[in-house]
């Protein structure tokens, strides 16, 4: 599995409810990576999908508590454990963990990389504030490839990889 975010430079990836803004360019890339792929995300994360409905051209995965959600073209499943079960029959590489933040803590150390747009700005913080775990300070993660600067709307922003020396395909007993 293979994280995807879009940051600020603090690590912030919500801000007073509202995702780190989206970057065109960076918009288009996320789309062709996850084309014909698996898609891993809670169901706070449908909320801010276009139209609250799974994304297009990808096998949508939700992990909630909610074991009522029926979700047309979407699997749900209520456990790491049943996530992991179900993933088992996907190569790691062909699965994309995109969010929220919750599920970024709580699945980070089951991806084998991560790939962040980090928008070369501070957001001011506050109680609303809600950040991706600090690959940078975890010693099973190292700093991969970075992309150069681009200029957006008046923002700079990168890519960054990040990867994890610990990672080792997760199968299910």
């Amino acid at each position: 599995m293979i994280a995807l975010a879009v940051m600020f430079s603090n690590w912030v990836i919500c801000h007073n409810n509202q995702p780190a803004f989206k970057i065109e360019p960076d918009h288009d890339h996320f789309r062709r990576l996850i084309e014909n792929k698996v898609v891993v995300y809670g169901h706070h994360t449908l909320d801010i999908l276009p139209n609250h409905k799974p994304l297009k051209n990808c096998k949508n995965i939700i992990l909630t508590h909610r074991r009522d959600l029926d979700i047309p073209d979407a699997t749900i499943v209520t456990s790491v454990n049943e996530l992991q079960f179900v993933l088992r029959n996907f190569e790691p590489d062909d699965v994309f963990l995109i969010g929220g933040t919750e599920l970024f803590h709580e699945l980070i150390d089951l991806c084998s990389r991560a790939i962040l747009t980090i928008i070369q700005e501070d957001i001011e913080t506050n109680s609303t504030s809600e950040f991706f775990p600090r690959l940078d300070q975890r010693p099973n993660w190292l700093p991969g490839r970075s992309s150069s600067t681009h200029f957006r709307d008046g923002h700079q922003f990168h890519q960054q990889r990040f990867i994890n020396t610990n990672f080792r395909k997760h199968t299910s007993a």
